[in-house]
């Protein structure tokens, strides 16, 4: 089954959204921690990553085809669940690096976008500061990404640890965290 990385049966949300973009490293989980109130839903590919394998740390280490996939597809059942929620409000992170995808994103779902960039140097810089340099593929990646033409996709391929497919011909190395998953 393909991966769903946008999925086209999503619905717009009956409660209020924020869908929170940017780059690696430029504060986007910082952000939605600061705005959330109890009982606010937050839709973090991240933070279902660490729910699911809790030694898995962004950019610190790889993030795993099989627990990306995990996540992605639990990330989608949340934001297919944001259709029949009745109370309180929802916060999505995401990081769009097109003004197109942003739209796909609240054409489907509703809500309000929120960019979030303090400029590529800033955001290198704090992932060089905060000890996570596997941020600069990811900030190097949505640099590139935010100047090509974007369409939505479904990947049927790996997908690598700055979040992006595999090229074909690569291989991600399979390390104990993975194993566990299998």
């Amino acid at each position: 089954m393909p991966l769903e990385l946008h999925p086209d049966w999503l619905r717009p949300s009956k409660i209020p959204l924020t869908i929170v973009c940017g780059p690696p490293c430029s504060g986007k989980s910082t952000y939605v921690n600061a705005m959330k109130r109890a009982g606010d839903i937050v839709i973090d590919l991240d933070a279902i990553s660490l729910q699911l394998n809790p030694r898995f740390r962004p950019w610190r280490s790889r993030r795993y085809p099989k627990l990306l996939e995990r996540a992605i597809r639990i990330r989608n059942l949340m934001l297919g669940k944001l259709a029949t929620v009745s109370s309180g409000k929802a916060w999505f992170i995401v990081s769009a690096p097109t003004l197109q995808e942003r739209v796909w994103w609240q054409t489907k779902l509703g809500g309000q976008i929120v960019l979030l960039n303090p400029g590529m140097e800033e955001c290198r810089r704090r992932a060089y500061a905060r000890g996570t340099p596997l941020a600069i593929a990811g900030i190097d990646r949505w640099e590139i990404n935010s100047e090509r033409p974007w369409q939505p996709q479904v990947y049927q391929r790996a997908i690598g640890s700055d979040g992006w497919p595999v090229a074909e011909g690569e291989d991600e190395v399979e390390t104990e965290i993975e194993a566990e998953l299998e």
